[in-house]
């Protein structure tokens, strides 16, 4: 059987194949799960892998990650322009560890984050943020690791 008969069965095998966290489509690209949040939530780690779109219209509110297992996962995403309220990313004790880039142009309050092996409780994504902030999160088992972007100075700070 040629290869490209190989692949075009493929195609039809895996055809909208959904394997829990991300979706294969008949076109051999896939889609990510999503999870939107605007008020408290305690992430699952059965929801690991998700893009988790984050508003917060009804007011503050805190998204709690579940304790630390090699390979967990999550990347939030602000979808609301200025912030109502105030949006706490809580690992319950100081394993947070990273920093965030800021995409503006000036020399203070950058890279908010961690320093050196002082792990942070909280990250505060504050209601100057903008849309499209995001955060990206990894755990190794023991801590939780995390990187992202900024638009605006100051927009996301630590506790």
């Amino acid at each position: 059987m040629a290869f490209s008969q190989n692949i075009a069965r493929l195609r039809d095998l895996l055809q909208n194949f959904d394997i829990g966290e991300v979706k294969l489509l008949k076109d051999m690209s896939y889609q990510r799960a999503t999870l939107s949040v605007g008020s408290n939530k305690t992430l699952d780690p059965s929801e690991s892998g998700r893009l988790v779109f984050l508003e917060s219209s009804a007011g503050a509110f805190q998204v709690t990650l579940p304790s630390v297992a090699a390979g967990l996962h999550y990347r939030l995403m602000v979808t609301e322009d200025t912030p109502t309220g105030a949006i706490t990313v809580a690992a319950g004790s100081a394993i947070l560890f990273g920093n965030m880039n800021e995409s503006e142009v000036d020399t203070g309050d950058d890279a908010p984050g961690s320093g050196g092996a002082t792990g942070k409780s909280n990250l505060i994504i504050g209601t100057s943020a903008k849309k499209g902030l995001w955060i990206e999160l990894y755990s190794d088992g023991t801590s939780w690791y995390f990187f992202g972007n900024a638009q605006i100075d100051g927009s996301v700070t630590t506790s």
